[in-house]
């Protein structure tokens, strides 16, 4: 296993040597052994694995989603210093290089893709540079954006024949609608 600095910053030995034949007096020495270890540029580490955020569909580009957080540990000031960037999803979203602030470069639409699942990214300016990732899941929350929609276009339904004329004809017209939006937005 290894050893790390910022856990442990020595590590002391206990170290016993024992002559193989038997001498005169005193056959064996005992000596502690102090190793200090030194600090080794680590990744910056995300607060949480996995973060869940949201945005309504149609917001203007620019639109805040959901601020990540992460910290550098490392003993040494300028392996501490990291900015965020994008790994994945960068078409859709950027990120604040120096808050972790996710925006929307894009209008989002919910009945395309509802949830996004996106990759950012906390790299350190060490050498060599060390980089932590976390998981964005954004889900697109819905607006009544989509009328219902006939399918067929133009329903048909049937009555009897020798009906009077002007009689009531009920057609359930539910059963021919459509509409892309989720409740409570749909219909």
């Amino acid at each position: 296993a290894g050893v790390d600095r910022e856990s442990t910053e020595q590590v002391t030995l206990h170290v016993l040597a024992n002559n193989r034949r038997p001498i005169r007096g005193n056959d064996t020495a005992l000596c502690v052994l102090r190793i200090g270890v030194s600090d080794a540029n680590d990744p910056p580490m995300f607060t949480q694995p996995v973060y869940r955020g949201s945005v309504r569909e149609e917001q203007q580009p620019g639109s805040s989603v959901i601020q990540v957080s992460a910290q550098d540990i490392d003993l040494k000031p300028e392996f501490r210093v990291f900015s965020y960037k994008m790994l994945t999803g960068g078409d859709m979203f950027s990120i604040n290089p120096r808050n972790g602030m996710v925006t929307t470069k894009v209008k989002l639409d919910r009945e395309t893709q509802g949830n996004i699942n996106i990759t950012v990214a906390a790299v350190d300016t060490g050498s060599p540079p060390m980089t932590g990732t976390a998981l964005v899941s954004v889900t697109v929350t819905d607006v009544n954006d989509n009328r219902p929609q006939f399918a067929p276009e133009i329903p048909e339904g049937h009555g009897r024949e020798n009906m009077a004329p002007f009689s009531e004809i009920l057609i359930s017209l539910t059963s021919f609608t459509t509409d892309g939006d989720v409740p409570p937005n749909q219909g």
